[in-house]
């Protein structure tokens, strides 16, 4: 009898050690990031930034055809907006949305005005038409917008004047018609200004306070 029970006792004792054992090895491999994240069904169901914010770039998504996109990690599939491919997040907002490259077709939607603690947009070196949205004039906090080489067509809209902090405008390398609009002369904060390889007409007022303020300002109209 001594000796069944104590063999019964070893038994429980090696069981033991291979359940913890079990568990150890289980616990020390890595977990994936995609099974971690909660899956993306709308923008109620994520509280990484406000609901406006979300809904702006799902509305970029359907607009430039993102299933196609080059990159589009995380788009449309889990719940961490903030880190959607070529989304940066500040204090639970959207301050960056660089895609610059990544094969976006059809057009800048209206909607990209809910950002409005944007600070750098980038959709430069992609396949949007259309032309630029007046709204984009709305994003105060915007330093840096770059929507360079695209055939993007229509006038530069005047509303982008209303960027008070904005330091470096790109529009090179588009189908920009029209003259250059004088009140882009009012944003004192320019510092880098590229209307380069368009089909502008005029030229550029001598008054302009960006000009002299410009550390490289390529403006170039052509007519």
């Amino acid at each position: 009898m001594k000796i069944r029970s104590f063999a019964a006792w070893l038994g429980r004792v090696f069981l033991i050690i291979v359940l913890i054992g079990n568990i150890l090895s289980t616990s020390g491999k890595p977990v994936s990031a995609a099974s971690s994240l909660a899956p993306f069904s709308n923008c109620a169901t994520q509280n990484q930034v406000p609901i406006e914010e979300c809904d702006a770039l799902v509305s970029l998504y359907n607009a430039t055809d993102g299933a196609n996109w080059s990159t589009n990690n995380g788009w449309l599939a889990n719940n961490t907006v903030c880190m959607w491919y070529g989304v940066t997040c500040t204090a639970g907002s959207v301050s960056s949305l660089d895609l610059n490259g990544n094969q976006l077709t059809g057009y800048i939607p209206a909607d990209l005005a809910s950002l409005i603690h944007l600070k750098v947009l980038d959709l430069s070196w992609n396949q949007l038409g259309g032309g630029i949205p007046s709204e984009l004039g709305s994003l105060s906090n915007l330093q840096k917008l770059t929507l360079s080489c695209n055939p993007l067509g229509g006038t530069i809209p005047t509303q982008l004047a209303n960027l008070s902090q904005l330091s470096e405008l790109y529009l090179d390398c588009d189908y920009l018609t029209g003259t250059i609009p004088g009140e882009l002369g009012g944003l004192s904060s320019l510092t880098i200004l590229d209307l380069q390889t368009n089909q502008l007409e005029g030229t550029i007022p001598q008054s302009w306070a960006i000009c002299r303020n410009c550390l490289i300002c390529t403006c170039m109209a052509t007519g």
